[in-house]
C-alpha cells in the first residue's frame, strides 16, 4: 500500500505541473482589461462555467449558428448629374420650319423639286457599290445640306477615317465649334447607367430602362436576333437576373457602374446552407436596400421582399450549368465595356448628354468598327438607343425652335437595331433625319437581322438613292419599289391591200371601196417597269467627281421627269481633303 500511495503521488504531482502553467495563463488572460470600455482598465471576467442542471449535447446533433446582426451602413448616394445637361438650348434668333429648304433636285429657278426639312425628316436610304459614289457624292451633299442648315448630329463610324472626314466637313462648313469628338483620352464621358437611372421624364419603373439598354448592348454585341422557345427561356432568366440586381442598387442607392454590377453577381451566394450576411459587398448593399426599404413606400418593401428572396433563396438553388449560363449573358457584356479606354468613357462621370445634340452640337463617335470592333459596337449602340430615345420625348416638340437632327449611319448595316423599328415610322415628329447608307440588302440579312425589321424600316424611308449596283436582289428591289409606268400604243388589226400613201388620200377623205383593206386601229394600253433591274448596273461610278444615282422621292413626282416619283440626278463628289484632319 505505500509504495502505492508512493506512485499515485508522484503521478498526481506530475499532472499538476503540466497542469498549473496552461491554468495560470488563462487566468492572466481573463483578467486583461476589456478592449472596448474606456478609461485603461476594468474589472476581470469572470470564467463562465456551465451550471450542474446543463448537460452537454450529443455530438451528432448539429448546434445552432446564431445570425450575425445585419451591418448597417451609411447611404452611399450617387453622384448627381448636373441637371443643365438634359436641357435644350434654343439659340436667339433661330427657328427652323418643316417647310424650309434644303436641297433642289431640280432646275434652280423652279422650286418643284425643293427637298424640305419635312422630307428629310422621313428618312433616307442611299445604296450603292464600292466606288460608287454613295458616300461621297449624295451623302457628302445632304451631309452638307444639314450641317449648313444648323442641324444636331450624332455620327457612327465604321470606317478608320470616318471622324477626321467629318471633322474636316464641320470646319469647312463653319461647324467646327459645335463638334464633340469622343474617342479614349477625349474627355468626353457619357455614364450609361447613371444617365439613364437619373433623366428626367415619366416613366413607369426605371429598372426596365436599365433593362433595356443592357439588352441592346447584348444584342449588339451578339449582332443577332435568335428565336425559339430555348431562347426565351435565356432571355427571360438574365432579364430576371438584371431586374433583381438594378432593384437593390437602386433601393440601396449605390452608384450603378457596370463594376460595382458584376462584382455584386459574382459574390453573390450560391449555397443557401452559407450565411450571405458573411459576404462582404453583396451583405452591405442588402443591408442598406433593407433599410431604405423600411422607411420608404410599401412598393419599396415589397420589391426588397422579392429582391431578398430571390438573391438569398431562388438564386442559390438554380443549378450550377443553367445559372453559369443566365450570368455568362450578362458577364459577357460588362466585360466589354469595361475594358481599358471604354470604361473612363461610359462608366465614371458624365460631363455629356444626348441631349446637346438637340442644342446643336455634333457628336462623332470615334470608334471604328475595323478597329474596336466588339467594344466600339456597344459603345455606339448606347449611344444611339439613348440619342433616338432622347429625340422621342423632347420638349420642345412642335415648337419652331425645335432644331432638326440627323443620325448618321455609314454602313448602317452594322449599326441596325430592332429600335430602328419603332424610331423611323415616329422620327418625322422629331424633326430626326436617319440617313443610312449601304451597298445591298444582304449586308443586313447577313449580320443576322430580322428580315421583316429590315424591310420595315426600308419602307418607312421615303427618300431612297441608288447608285450603280452589281447586286441583283438590290436591283430588283429598287425597281419594284419605283413601280411601274403605263403606256399606250397605237395598234391596227386586218388585212392591208396595198399601203396607204399619203398622196393618195387623207383618212378623211377615205374612199368607200378601201374601208375593207384599211383594217381597224386601236390603243392598247401596257405596264412596265419604269427601271428594269438592269438599269441600275449601268449608272455612271464616281471617281472623277461626278456619279450618277436614282432618286425614288415617295408621294412626289419630280417636275424634270414629267411627274414620276423619280429622277436620274448628277451628283457632285466631295473634293479632296485638304485641311489637317
Amino acid at each position: 500500500m505505500d509504495v502505492a500511495a508512493t506512485l499515485l503521488g508522484q503521478f498526481l504531482a506530475g499532472v499538476a505541473k503540466l497542469v498549473n502553467p496552461v491554468k495560470e495563463a488563462a487566468e492572466k488572460a481573463s483578467t486583461k482589461p476589456n478592449p472596448t470600455t474606456t478609461g485603461g482598465s476594468s474589472k476581470p471576467q469572470e470564467p463562465a462555467h456551465r451550471k450542474p442542471e446543463e448537460a452537454p449535447k450529443p455530438k451528432d446533433q448539429p448546434t445552432k449558428e446564431a445570425a450575425p446582426k445585419p451591418l448597417k451602413l451609411p447611404p452611399s448616394p450617387p453622384a448627381r448629374i448636373d441637371p443643365r445637361l438634359f436641357e435644350i438650348q434654343h439659340p436667339k434668333g433661330w427657328s427652323w420650319d418643316d417647310q424650309d429648304g434644303l436641297l433642289n433636285f431640280g432646275d434652280d429657278n423652279n422650286e418643284a423639286d425643293v427637298w424640305r426639312i419635312r422630307d428629310a425628316s422621313e428618312g433616307v436610304l442611299i445604296f450603292g457599290g464600292v466606288g460608287s459614289g454613295k458616300t461621297s457624292g449624295s451623302g457628302y451633299t445632304f451631309a452638307t445640306a444639314f450641317l449648313n442648315s444648323g442641324y444636331g448630329g450624332l455620327v457612327m463610324t465604321a470606317k478608320p477615317d470616318e471622324a477626321s472626314r467629318w471633322l474636316r466637313l464641320c470646319e469647312e462648313n463653319g461647324r467646327k465649334a459645335d463638334c464633340i469628338h469622343i474617342t479614349p483620352g477625349s474627355g468626353h464621358k457619357l455614364n450609361l447607367l447613371q444617365y439613364e437611372s437619373q433623366r428626367p421624364g415619366d416613366r413607369l419603373t426605371v429598372t426596365d430602362d436599365l433593362i433595356a439598354l443592357l439588352r441592346c448592348l447584348i444584342a449588339a454585341m451578339s449582332r443577332s436576333k435568335r428565336e425559339g422557345i430555348g431562347n426565351d427561356f435565356w432571355t427571360n432568366a438574365t432579364n430576371q437576373l438584371m431586374r433583381m440586381t438594378f432593384e437593390v442598387f437602386l433601393l440601396s442607392q449605390e452608384a450603378l457602374t457596370i463594376d460595382s454590377l458584376v462584382r455584386f453577381i459574382n459574390l453573390a451566394p450560391l449555397d443557401v446552407r452559407k450565411p450571405w450576411q458573411d459576404i462582404p459587398y453583396f451583405a452591405d448593399l442588402l443591408a442598406r436596400a433593407e433599410a431604405n426599404s423600411r422607411n420608404g413606400s410599401l412598393t419599396d418593401q415589397r420589391i426588397y421582399a422579392k429582391v431578398h428572396e430571390y438573391w438569398t433563396t431562388a438564386f442559390p438553388k438554380i443549378t450550377d450549368a443553367t445559372r453559369s449560363g443566365i450570368v455568362t449573358g450578362f458577364t459577357a457584356m460588362a466585360e466589354v465595356l469595361g475594358g481599358r479606354g471604354i470604361h473612363e468613357l461610359i462608366s465614371t462621370d458624365t460631363n455629356l448628354t444626348p441631349e446637346m445634340i438637340l442644342s446643336g452640337k455634333i457628336v462623332i463617335l470615334d470608334f471604328p468598327l475595323k478597329e474596336s470592333v466588339q467594344g466600339g459596337l456597344m459603345v455606339q449602340a448606347a449611344w444611339k438607343l439613348l440619342f433616338q430615345q432622347a429625340i422621342e420625348r423632347r420638349t420642345d416638340k412642335g415648337q419652331p425652335e425645335a432644331r432638326p437632327c440627323f443620325l448618321w449611319e455609314d454602313e448602317g448595316h452594322l449599326f441596325f437595331s430592332q429600335q430602328d423599328v419603332d424610331f423611323q415610322p415616329t422620327a418625322r415628329d422629331c424633326r430626326a433625319a436617319h440617313v443610312i447608307l449601304s451597298q445591298n440588302i444582304h449586308n443586313f440579312l447577313h449580320q443576322g437581322h430580322d428580315a421583316h425589321a429590315v424591310y420595315a424600316v426600308f419602307s418607312a424611308m421615303n427618300t431612297n438613292i441608288f447608285h450603280t449596283n452589281g447586286d441583283l436582289e438590290t436591283n430588283r428591289w429598287a425597281s419594284e419599289r419605283i413601280g411601274r409606268i403605263r403606256t399606250q400604243k397605237l395598234t391596227t388589226s386586218g388585212n392591208m391591200v396595198k399601203p396607204v400613201q399619203a398622196q393618195d388620200y387623207t383618212i378623211w377623205q377615205r374612199r368607200p371601196e378601201d374601208n375593207k383593206t384599211i383594217g381597224s386601229f386601236q390603243w392598247e394600253k401596257k405596264e412596265e417597269l419604269a427601271l428594269n433591274p438592269e438599269d441600275f448596273s449601268k449608272l455612271k461610278r464616281g471617281g472623277d467627281g461626278t456619279c450618277e444615282g436614282v432618286i425614288l422621292w415617295l408621294s412626289h413626282q419630280f417636275a424634270i421627269n414629267q411627274q414620276r416619283n423619280f429622277c436620274v440626278k448628277i451628283f457632285t463628289q466631295e473634293p479632296k481633303p485638304t485641311s489637317k484632319y
